[in-house]
């Protein structure tokens, strides 16, 4: 009965040793992508900030009509540091 148990157990671990693997690196490519969107939707900010200033004068030339509204999609919720 001990040999089986000892046996489960170092099948258990080299599970969970796999499956940590696997779903490190799954997070390290979540992290990448809201990186790349975080600088696509600052990018964007600046972009609308600096065709806000120039429409106020010329509000035909504004590639892309972007509200400050829509933009909440791409935001990320801040994360409480005190827990």
């Amino acid at each position: 009965m001990v040999p089986q148990l000892i046996t489960r157990i170092e099948s258990l671990e080299k599970n969970l040793k796999q499956t940590k693997q696997t779903m490190g690196n799954a997070i390290v490519k979540l992290v990448k992508k809201v990186k790349k969107m975080e600088k696509l939707l600052k990018s964007i900010r600046v972009a609308l900030t600096d065709s806000e200033d120039e429409d106020a004068e010329n509000s035909s030339k504004q590639g892309r009509n972007l509200q400050k509204d829509e933009l909440e999609v791409f935001e990320t919720p801040k994360q409480d540091k005190s827990s």
